[in-house]
């Protein structure tokens, strides 16, 4: 009888204690329930803030200006230099008193210098040139030795060409934002008007 009575004991304290972890995990399970019904307005505000102050971000910032290649500011001095050239003197004879007996040809094939009515000129929109495959190296390598080899006459002291558009860029590099902006100075420069001929 003694042994039946402490079965009974036992079952009741293991059920006990069943009861008591299940009303423990389901007061867990309230509580966590709790937790996600509170947390999921919360991090819908949360992504709402962040999105509105994204966004803001967003708004303020200030869009950089273009970047002008150095290279197309010395083409358009080279270009203007060479045309002022042809207008001081006769274009033959500058080709003439040029060493190297390709710049002229890579000049002409280019389309930087055309030729109408066998009178040569040269093409100062850098857009009209020929854009293919090697075409900015053989007019770089042109400029460069029709410059170096004749000289600017009409602006203060005689120096080369190819002096002359350095000191420009020397001078005025970095000073505009635009390329118009120095396509507009580079004419007042191989005009001579500029402050940097005075």
């Amino acid at each position: 009888m003694t042994h039946k009575i402490d079965q009974l004991n036992s079952f009741f304290n293991i059920e006990s204690k069943t009861i008591s972890i299940s009303e423990s995990n389901q007061e867990a399970r309230v509580a966590h329930s709790r937790i996600r019904r509170t947390a999921a307005p919360l991090f819908l505000v949360l992504l709402f803030t962040q999105g509105c102050s994204t966004a803001g971000e967003h708004d303020d910032r200030t869009e950089e200006p273009p970047i002008v290649p150095m290279e197309y500011v010395v083409f358009q001095a080279q270009a203007l230099t060479l045309d002022r050239m042809f207008d001081e003197g006769d274009p033959e004879e500058i080709f003439a008193n040029t060493r190297s007996e390709e710049a002229e040809d890579y000049l002409h094939n280019r389309g930087v210098i055309t030729a109408i009515d066998n009178e040569l000129s040269v093409e100062t929109e850098i857009s009209a040139w020929d854009d293919g495959f090697g075409s900015m190296t053989e007019i770089s390598s042109g400029f460069d030795d029709v410059l170096r080899d004749n000289e600017v006459t009409w602006c203060g002291d005689t120096k080369s060409g190819k002096d002359f558009v350095a000191d420009y860029i020397d001078l005025y590099w970095e000073s505009f934002d635009t390329f118009e902006e120095y396509k507009e100075d580079l004419s007042e420069y191989v005009d001579c008007n500029s402050e940097a001929n005075i």
